[in-house]
């Protein structure tokens, strides 16, 4: 059977645009599939860089509070050495940045080299699974903070601020201060517990400035407030001064703790840091007016020694 040739040309014309739209099916279907491969490889890469940054985020508070725990001075010389040293990073050029990276990188090889807490159980306290010294420690917080610094800036998928907010040292030199304060309240708490049995079992001294000394408090009679009973208190492991004050209406007692600053002329009311203290509201403090003066006169160069 004769098939004319131009039908052999349509059918194999006819083929060929069938194996082109085949292809060119294959070729959209593949480029959608391979799209969509690597926007899911792209999202996991930002899903994997935001748990890194948020691991070392995470390191840094942990090492933090367990450096301020230890020396809340030295934490705070810490991050204002931070401060200082994260702006000229982010202000230096890119090769510099670059060669700092780097350092760091050797340094630590892998994230996991930033974990001093390793293979400790999880119900170890921070202090108990960071058994470093406090140098040690500085360093390694100082490193994380730095570290994710570099990242920020080199990598725009890092999400974050390199450098330390100023408000960070504003609330940093105001929580150290309440932390103090803490501390001294619950001095002054024990020191009144033990103040009646100093009385009557400790000879007065003759240490014109206070009127019994003990190895953990200095007392002697104040006059800071009307109507009260005052006690002067020096607390000699942390060199802080306290007014311990008792006020007594009818059967009722009611004792309050005051810092004082090392000029002995501000009165901080310590009362609202404890729940403990059954603290009567006082409406104004009237400090007798020759009181601070006779303080002052003395020098405290070899105060509570």
């Amino acid at each position: 059977m004769n098939i004319p040739v131009e039908n052999i040309v349509f059918v194999g014309l006819l083929i060929i645009l069938l194996l082109w739209l085949l292809q060119r099916h294959y070729k959209i279907k593949l480029a959608s599939q391979l799209k969509r491969i690597s926007s899911e490889f792209r999202d996991q890469q930002l899903r994997n860089k935001a748990d890194l940054n948020a691991y070392l985020v995470l390191l840094a508070r942990l090492y933090g509070s367990e450096l301020f725990r230890r020396s809340p001075k030295r934490y705070l010389k810490t991050v204002k050495n931070l401060e200082k040293n994260l702006k000229n990073i982010k202000n230096a050029i890119n090769l510099e940045q670059e060669v700092a990276l780097e350092k760091l990188t050797k340094k630590y090889f892998t994230f996991s080299d930033f974990d001093y807490c390793g293979e400790s159980w999880p119900h170890f306290m921070i202090h108990d699974a960071l058994d470093v010294n406090i140098d040690s420690l500085i360093e390694t917080y100082s490193d994380i903070r730095t570290f994710r610094a570099l990242m920020i800036i080199t990598d725009n998928d890092w999400l974050g601020e390199p450098t330390i907010d100023p408000n960070e040292i504003k609330s940093l030199d105001q929580y150290i201060l309440e932390v103090e304060d803490t501390h001294l309240c619950s001095s002054l708490m024990k020191a009144d517990e033990q103040f009646n049995w100093v009385k009557e079992n400790i000879t007065k001294s003759e240490n014109e400035r206070w009127t019994w000394i003990t190895p953990e408090f200095c007392y002697r009679y104040g006059d800071y407030c009307p109507a009260t009973i005052d006690v002067l208190v020096y607390v000699r492991s942390t060199k802080k001064y306290g007014v311990i004050t008792k006020f007594y209406d009818g059967d009722d007692g009611y004792t309050d703790y005051y810092g004082l600053d090392e000029s002995l002329t501000e009165l901080r009311d310590l009362n609202i840091l404890n729940e403990e203290i059954t603290s009567r509201d006082v409406k104004r403090i009237i400090k007798h007016p020759t009181y601070h003066e006779h303080l002052k006169k003395y020098d405290d160069s070899n105060f509570g020694n």
